[in-house]
């Protein structure tokens, strides 16, 4: 639902922009104005200027400029609907809204909110295949609830029958990619599956996954689809809970899926989040950005996961993010460390994180015959266009030599 502009003018006039930026970033005083390094983009020299007089910002680098919301927008990825909301709550300004202006998105998320709250009833209050199945895996109740874990039964269209009882058009349903037609008929998307919702910053529930329970079943996980209110390359699963975690411990642990974010929260690794079974983009790296500059890939050790943390790391670095690598011995992913050796075994791997370009090296050694010539010539090629790259000269020299000798 959108906001009067009465109130929305109110909003800005009660705020002041310098302490809601600071808040977020360091800011310190130049003259008659405020500077600080851009959150929006990489860079060692302040070029970010807050203006107290005019209750703008602009940065003189990338560009990025507007008021407190847009600030807040740009920098916690929300709506902007969402960001004036996140301000009203902060400083406990009350908004009035307008019901005949503007798209409204809300109808999307109070969708999702009541698909969630059916999928959590189907898990939680009788006998299901979902709840059996993560039991197997060993989750506890109390984690289930705080990720809000649900269960899709094997009706055709019960959640259809439930949201359309509800009022909502069913067009919005098919939108948001809980229900699809064939034929005249409706039917509900996810059936006989685990479901995850997936929830902003903001705490909006913006899509789900569903974890196949049959083993004949395909997809193994099924994904909402991008939608007006869900952009996957803009969120990070977890994130949600895991934020203040991040801030804490300094650094964030990146894993491939649900289930992996899960043990290791279970097993009180909290700063952890997942990318939505998609290759890292810059966009979740600009939000990773946000909350720390350290960053911990957590990937499957086979071809396609060195060849996904190939391009998160060159993605991160670019972002002028430090970033490390963890290795799982016998190609375990971190969900099956915690459950079969326990926390400490994942501790000792976070410890023995190397730095990405030594983790990617060491795997080019492995797949490659040093002892020939043509080995040494692609080993050279390959290793050589990942380090010439890297943004610092001094980390890059590093590596040529070490590559050389």
């Amino acid at each position: 639902m959108s906001f009067t502009a009465r109130s929305i003018a109110n909003l800005k006039d009660s705020i002041d922009i310098v302490d809601v930026i600071s808040r977020r970033i360091s800011l310190k005083r130049a003259g008659s104005n405020y500077k600080g390094v851009c959150p929006f983009h990489n860079e060692k020299t302040p070029s970010f200027v807050v203006s107290e007089a005019k209750q703008i910002f602009t940065c003189f680098g990338c560009g990025a400029s507007g008021d407190a919301i847009e600030f807040v927008k740009r920098y916690n990825n929300l709506e902007f609907n969402d960001a004036i909301r996140q301000l009203a709550s902060e400083y406990g300004i009350e908004m009035e809204e307008n019901r005949g202006y503007g798209e409204d998105l809300e109808i999307y998320y109070n969708i999702n909110r009541d698909a969630a709250l059916f999928f959590y009833k189907a898990f939680t209050e009788k006998a299901n295949k979902g709840y059996s199945y993560m039991k197997r895996r060993g989750i506890r109740p109390e984690i289930l609830k705080k990720f809000g874990i649900g269960y899709a039964d094997e009706s055709w269209n019960s959640l259809y029958e439930h949201l359309t009882q509800k009022g909502y058009p069913v067009d919005k349903l098919i939108e948001v990619g809980l229900v699809s037609e064939s034929k005249g008929r409706y039917y509900d998307k996810f059936r006989n599956r685990v479901i995850f919702p997936i929830i902003n910053t903001a705490g909006k529930v913006i899509g789900f996954g569903g974890r196949a329970i049959d083993p004949n079943d395909n997809p193994k996980y099924l994904n909402s689809p991008e939608s007006k209110v869900f952009r996957k390359k803009n969120n990070l699963y977890g994130l949600n809970l895991s934020r203040a975690s991040v801030g804490k411990e300094g650094f964030i642990i990146l894993v491939e899926g649900y289930m992996d974010t899960i043990s290791l929260y279970q097993g009180g690794i909290t700063n952890v989040v997942a990318s939505l079974g998609t290759a890292l983009t810059e966009n979740q790296s600009h939000l990773i950005k946000r909350y720390t500059k350290d960053v911990v890939l957590s990937y499957d050790s086979d071809s396609a996961g060195v060849a996904a943390a190939l391009r998160g790391m060159e993605i991160l670095h670019s972002d002028g993010l430090k970033v490390r690598i963890i290795k799982i011995s016998g190609g375990k992913d971190p969900d099956e460390l915690i459950q079969q050796q326990g926390v400490a075994a994942w501790q000792q791997a976070i410890a023995a994180a190397q730095p990405a370009v030594d983790w990617l090296l060491a795997q080019y050694r492995q797949q490659l015959d040093l002892t020939t010539a043509a080995g040494k010539r692609q080993f050279t090629t390959v290793g050589l266009a990942l380090v010439n790259r890297l943004g610092d000269p001094v980390e890059r020299e590093h590596y040529q030599r070490q590559i050389a000798q």
